[in-house]
């Protein structure tokens, strides 16, 4: 059964037309389309507000505009690439489902306590990020006014832009959640893997010895272990493959808002209600890169270094009967992962503080 992140990020991907597990929908299509569209006529709006404003605009009209065209940007990004990698991200899905080692299979208690500590954790994290999200929600939802920063034609009445922003905010938050928390339980479920490989590495080298394994035996070990190892290296490169440029995008949304929001608020000289609501943001941004992206993508390569790390400390130069298979590990194992950002940069924490 597919992890509980993954499955209700699904059910919401439905919403705005990008659950991979439909395929070839004409409703995923029209959803898609109105949740792209919808958000490039918020764009359009913010952007005319620069040209067609009676008022002279501040400097926190202008870092507010910013914030929604960078929002705005960033969803119609992620709902892209999404949309147009359905079956990339429903093949990863179901390798994840299917080729996954089963944490329930683990032998050792302590280990799979360990593995469905890790799972709980990221179910409590996707919890977490629901309710910040659902907070900036209600203080940013327009009642007598537009929720976003915007300009409003003279023929279209108040409220129903009221409403038409504040519908597009929902599907702001649904985007952000959903794909972030896809993307990190994806990369999660993948490190608990290479922990699980680690830890059999381990074991096998602990427990080996001549008198109780055969030359066949251990070698249909080691051919296991290496397989599942190959398999992960190759699924790695599509998760790069599949979210590489959507990974570019974010980047440079977390950046760009990073300096409004910094600026926006270096430049407040009395702290308001719009002055929580943008430190909250700050706070809320920051987070999300880190939770979603930064830490998981560090112990992701992490974990494959700890591999090689379980082979070098073990006692296979004991073994030298099987020293031909263990050469091949250790050749395997010099290849190293990570989580790239278009080839440009790695995820990882080092580029979340340089950030």
């Amino acid at each position: 059964m597919a992890h509980y992140n993954i499955r209700q990020c699904l059910k919401f991907l439905t919403i705005v037309g990008c659950n991979p597990g439909i395929q070839n929908s004409r409703l995923q299509l029209v959803l898609y389309v109105f949740s792209t569209s919808g958000s490039a006529v918020i764009i359009l709006l913010a952007i005319l507000l620069f040209f067609c404003s009676e008022d002279a605009l501040t400097i926190e009209d202008i870092a507010n505009i910013f914030s929604t065209i960078i929002a705005f940007v960033y969803v119609i990004s992620k709902l892209t690439m999404m949309y147009t990698k359905k079956r990339e991200v429903q093949d990863m899905l179901i390798k994840v489902d299917k080729s996954f080692w089963k944490i329930d299979d683990t032998v050792n208690p302590m280990e799979r306590q360990t593995y469905l500590k890790i799972t709980k954790e990221t179910r409590q994290m996707f919890h977490l990020l629901v309710f910040l999200f659902m907070f900036w929600l209600f203080s940013t939802f327009g009642i007598y006014s537009t929720p976003m920063e915007s300009y409003r034609p003279p023929w279209i009445p108040l409220t129903p832009l009221i409403a038409f922003e504040n519908v597009f905010c929902v599907l702001l938050v649904i985007t952000i959640i959903t794909i972030d928390v896809l993307i990190m339980t994806i990369v999660i479920l993948t490190t608990i893997q290479f922990k699980m490989v680690s830890a059999e590495v381990t074991k096998l080298f602990t427990d080996t010895s001549e008198m109780r394994y055969t030359q066949n035996t251990f070698n249909q070990k080691l051919k296991k272990l290496i397989d599942h190892h190959n398999f992960l290296l190759h699924f790695a490169s599509l998760i790069n493959q599949t979210f590489t440029v959507s990974m570019v995008v974010y980047v440079g949304n977390i950046v760009s808002l990073l300096c409004i929001y910094m600026y926006h608020l270096s430049i407040m000289t009395t702290p308001n209600i719009y002055t929580i609501r943008d430190f909250f943001v700050l706070l809320l941004t920051l987070y999300g890169f880190v939770i979603c992206y930064c830490w998981p993508a560090q112990n992701f390569a992490d974990e494959n270094e700890k591999i090689r790390d379980s082979v070098y400390s073990s006692n296979w130069y004991e073994y030298l009967r099987f020293s031909k298979p263990i050469l091949m590990i250790m050749k395997r194992l010099e290849l190293k992962v990570s989580i790239s950002a278009g080839g440009i940069a790695n995820i990882n924490l080092e580029t979340c503080l340089k950030s």
